[in-house]
């Protein structure tokens, strides 16, 4: 039964990190994107 436990927090911990690094990447793509669009003002 312990395994089965040790099993289901594993996962569990798995996919909050997962989803961790999915927030992460959003929000290093946006200010990618941002950074992109100022660097675009200032060129014009």
């Amino acid at each position: 039964m312990k395994i089965v436990i040790d099993i289901v927090v594993c996962i569990d911990y798995t996919s909050s990190i997962m989803s961790y690094f999915g927030e992460i990447r959003k929000m290093i793509l946006s200010i990618g994107t941002m950074t992109l669009a100022s660097h675009g003002d200032v060129r014009i």
